[in-house]
């Protein structure tokens, strides 16, 4: 026989298997471009993916833990996860929070879904019992079949879907992530995307919707005049922030969960900002949108 062929990565994540590792080389890496730590691009989808597995693994993350800062060893499971996706991927370290984030939410999203397919109306308590999931040890399954029937969650869920009732708006994007339109829309217009340019393609469907967009538009026409460029990397004042209102502390609004707010010293405006760092991202931005506008 010839040389063997190179042993290839763990082909398995959390409770399914991703087919497309199965081409990659021992010791290859997979490239991926980012917009502030979330991945954007030909990769963005196996980023997501991989990370997705990974949160479903009820080894580094527990089925039956009632909330996600109650897991055990909650930065230590998410820095073996990290390790894990590092072997798959060239990391950016920026993409630290995007990872934390997908982890919570997918966990979150996993257990929802699993409760809604296992969980059947008229089931007995030990029916639903015994239709544990595949991949969910049955001990942790019986504990949050337990919860799931406490006063506690039942008043928990009954608040959440009222509050659901009181939204407003809703997005048109299906499970694209809203980073994922604003790459898009960089390499369409190749200049950097706006939360105006994602509220646009995302929520622009209703009549409020499109008169937000047309506040919108007429503010980011002005802020050009004055020679202000809007774009992801700074986000704080922008038009959309002046149309729909002050971000709330610790989130910004129209651009997902997933990109950290930039801490700011004590007496310092949401307006404010340092230009030459801001100019410096937007430059460097453009040069990955021109490399991928060339590979389409």
């Amino acid at each position: 026989m010839g040389d063997s062929e190179p042993e290839r990565p763990k082909v398995y994540r959390g409770d399914a298997k991703l087919e497309w590792l199965k081409d990659i080389k021992a010791g290859e890496k997979l490239e991926y471009q980012h917009i502030r730590g979330v991945p954007t691009g030909k990769n963005a989808s196996k980023v997501s993916a991989d990370a997705g597995k990974l949160a479903k693994d009820v080894h580094y993350f527990p089925f039956d833990v009632l909330s996600w800062p109650a897991i055990p060893k909650l930065s230590a499971n998410i820095e073996r996860a990290k390790t894990g996706i590092k072997t798959i991927f060239h990391w950016h370290e920026e993409s630290d929070y995007w990872l934390y984030q997908t982890l919570n939410d997918t966990w979150r999203k996993n257990k929802h879904r699993k409760k809604e397919k296992y969980l059947k109306p008229g089931m007995t308590v030990e029916e639903w019992y015994g239709n544990c999931p595949p991949g969910i040890p049955l001990a942790q399954w019986e504990n949050m079949v337990d919860y799931w029937q406490t006063p506690e969650f039942k008043e928990s869920s009954a608040r959440n879907t009222e509050n659901r009732e009181h939204l407003t708006e809703h997005h048109t994007f299906g499970s694209k992530s809203f980073m994922r339109h604003a790459y898009e829309i960089e390499v369409e217009i190749n200049q950097p995307a706006t939360r105006v340019d994602i509220y646009g393609r995302t929520y622009n469907k209703s009549d409020a919707g499109k008169e937000k967009f047309r506040k919108m538009e007429e503010l980011r026409k002005k802020a050009e005049v004055n020679g202000v460029v809007e774009s992801l990397q700074q986000l704080d004042g922008d038009s959309y922030s002046q149309t729909i209102g002050p971000d709330k502390r610790g989130r910004y609004r129209g651009v997902g969960n997933c990109i950290k707010p930039k801490k700011r010293s004590r007496g310092e405006s949401s307006s404010t900002s340092n230009t030459d760092d801001v100019l410096k991202d937007l430059q460097e931005h453009i040069v990955v949108i021109d490399q991928d506008r060339e590979e389409l």
